[in-house]
C-alpha cells in the first residue's frame, strides 16, 4: 500500500509532462520556419528578419492566374475542393461559370 502515493505522484508528473508536449507540438506547427536560412519567424511575415529572403509566394503572372485559384478575401492559394480558405476561414464560392480573365 505505500506505493499507492508514489504511483499517483507518478501519474500526475507523467500528465503534466503530457499536458507541457501538446502545448509543444501545438505551438511548433503555427511556426513558420525560413526557406533560406531555416531560423523560426513569426507567422504571417513576408520577409525573414535575419537573411531577409521572401517568406510568401512571388505574385503571381497572368499565365498562373487561370491555374491557380486564390482566395478573394485574402489572396492565398487555395487547394483543389476546398469550401474554407485555410487562412482567413471564407467560405470559397464556386465561380466555375463565373469567367473573369
Amino acid at each position: 500500500m505505500e506505493k499507492m502515493p508514489e504511483l499517483a505522484t507518478q501519474i500526475t508528473s507523467l500528465q503534466d509532462e503530457i499536458a507541457a508536449n501538446k502545448e509543444m507540438i501545438e505551438k511548433l506547427s503555427t511556426e513558420e520556419i525560413c526557406p533560406q536560412c531555416g531560423k523560426k519567424v513569426n507567422p504571417g511575415s513576408k520577409f525573414c528578419i535575419y537573411c531577409g529572403a521572401a517568406l510568401e509566394a512571388p505574385a503571381e503572372q497572368p499565365e498562373e492566374k487561370a491555374e491557380v485559384k486564390v482566395c478573394k478575401a485574402c489572396g492565398k492559394p487555395l487547394e483543389e475542393g476546398v469550401v474554407f480558405c485555410t487562412n482567413c476561414g471564407t467560405k470559397i464560392e464556386d465561380d466555375k461559370t463565373t469567367e473573369e480573365n
